[in-house]
Formats: structure tokens, C-alpha cells, sequence
């Protein structure tokens, strides 16, 4: 053990691919001079370019990659590519809002019941028209389409605001296509809570295309990752620069706030 092996790693901003590569080379031979054994790198969203030309995903962020890679391999450097919920690198231009590879939604309506009322028919669905409530997440958000019935059920109401936990009972079962026979028992007023799934449609940036936040907990999501940076990021070049050095990694993150 030497002391590189205890160096301190920084995380670089690197605005998109705007960088010549002299200039990446320079400043990774400060920063090893400096003292750091590694660097993370990611693309910060620069206003007022062509995402198309320079952003995430684009051939010249693709190029300043292999540069990154190269020059911390070649001094002995680790090497990160930032990786985490809504930074560009880990979400996805080749997916739409719709597709279960994008990032998810459990939303939910309710109808109310009196005491031994029946209800028949179809469902109420999430309005996915509707104006979309004001949030501190990053990103825009896309159209969506699409949503599936995820489960169904009904409490009785034990007061303004509150319901009853030890009547809750599923009808997930009963349902038949999108539609519920149902009838409340008969004491008090029931809620009936139908939950529904569908895409965020939250866009990430920057991009060389529209980018898509991934679904994270799904095999969907995390396939979809892997297969693009197979495809397009992971060059030959690159991935010979990878197998010279094994502490090049995708660094998780949260996301940028």
C-alpha cells in the first residue's frame, strides 16, 4: 500500500462536450498534481447551445469521454462516470414516457359509498391531462398515454378525514378488465381506492436527444441502461482504455437538487 492508494477523488462538472481536449488534459494533470487519485465526471446543463451537437449521449461528449478515461488511466488515476436518478448519464433518449423502462408513477382515485350502496362498471382512471402540480423535482415532464390497473380497495370511513385500518379489504380479484361490481356493507360510508401506475414522463438534461428518467426499481429500467451503454457510450476504444484499468466505475448519486 502507497500512499496514491489513500489520495482523495473530486467530482468534475464538466460543461457537456464544450471542452477541447487539451483542455481536459490540463486539467487532469492538476488535479493529479494537486494531489487527487481520481476524478467522477459528469455533464452539467449549459445554456443557450446545441444539446444535439454537445450533450449527454452526443459524439462529442462521447469523444471527451475516451479523453477522461485515457488520461486518468494513463496516470494511475481512478475514473467515474457519475450515475444516479435524474443526472443524464444514467437515463435514456431510446425510450418513451409510456414504456415500463421509464420512470414510474402509483397514482390513485376514490369514489365514495354509502352504507349498502352498489356500484357497477368501469373504473375512474387517473386524469393524465390534467395539470401537473407544482413540484421542486427537476426536469420536464413528457405526454403520457398510457396506465394499468395495479390494485383496488375499499375502508369504511370512521370520521372526517379518517378511516377505519381493520376494515380494509382488497378487491383486486373482482375486478374484470377495468371495470367493479361492488356492493359497501351495510354500516357507515365506504371509500373505494382504485391504484393505477403510469410514466412520469420526466425529462433529463442535458441530452443530445429528449431523455427520459429511468425506472430504477424495475428489471425494465435496468436493462434499458445497460443495453444503451453497450450500444452507443462503451466504443471499442473506450472499452479497451476500461480493461487497462479496473477502477474505472458508474458512481451512484443522488440526484441534483
Amino acid at each position: 500500500m502507497t500512499l496514491d492508494d489513500f489520495r482523495p477523488e473530486l467530482r468534475w462538472w464538466l460543461a457537456e462536450g464544450l471542452h477541447s481536449d487539451a483542455t481536459l488534459r490540463r486539467e487532469i494533470e492538476d488535479a493529479h498534481r494537486l494531489g487527487f487519485g481520481g476524478m467522477e465526471f459528469l455533464a452539467m446543463d449549459e445554456g443557450a447551445i446545441d444539446h444535439a451537437r454537445s450533450g449527454w449521449g452526443s459524439e462529442e461528449w462521447v469523444h471527451d469521454s475516451q479523453i477522461v478515461v485515457e488520461e486518468t488511466t494513463r496516470r494511475g488515476m481512478s475514473v467515474s462516470f457519475t450515475s444516479g436518478t435524474n443526472w443524464s448519464n444514467a437515463n435514456l433518449p431510446t425510450i418513451d414516457p409510456d414504456q415500463r423502462a421509464a420512470a414510474q408513477e402509483l397514482d390513485v382515485v376514490h369514489e365514495t359509498l354509502a352504507a349498502g350502496r352498489s356500484r357497477t362498471g368501469p373504473l375512474a382512471r387517473i386524469d393524465l391531462a390534467a395539470p401537473i402540480a407544482e413540484t421542486t423535482l427537476p426536469g420536464h415532464r413528457g405526454t403520457i398515454t398510457r396506465q394499468h390497473l395495479v390494485a383496488v380497495v375499499a375502508a369504511r370511513v370512521a370520521g372526517d378525514g379518517l378511516l377505519d385500518a381493520a376494515s380494509v379489504v382488497d378487491l383486486t380479484a373482482r375486478v374484470e378488465g377495468e371495470a367493479l361490481d361492488w356492493t359497501a356493507p351495510d354500516e357507515r360510508e365506504w371509500r373505494l381506492f382504485a391504484y393505477w401506475m403510469h410514466g412520469t414522463g420526466q425529462t433529463a438534461s442535458p441530452s443530445a436527444s429528449v431523455n427520459y428518467t429511468v425506472n430504477y426499481l424495475d428489471c425494465d429500467g435496468v436493462d434499458a441502461v445497460i443495453a444503451y451503454w453497450d450500444d452507443v457510450l462503451l466504443t471499442p476504444a473506450l472499452r479497451a482504455e476500461v480493461a487497462r484499468w479496473p477502477e474505472v466505475t458508474s458512481t451512484p448519486t443522488p440526484p441534483p437538487i
